[in-house]
């Protein structure tokens, strides 16, 4: 599967300096993270809300 995040730019320019360079990989550790943190939620039927 292949899965594309798209982050707006809005929220990105007021953050855009302490962001880590994009060949460390950072931001998609954390995406991917959030992603299957939720994905394991839904399979086990805990609540699946977002706080």
């Amino acid at each position: 599967m292949k899965l594309i995040v798209h982050i707006p730019d809005d929220m990105i320019e007021p953050v855009k300096d302490k962001l880590p360079p994009p060949e460390v990989g950072t931001l998609e550790a954390i995406a991917l993270d959030a992603i299957l943190g939720y994905l394991h939620r839904l399979e086990h039927g805990t609540d699946s809300k977002v706080n």
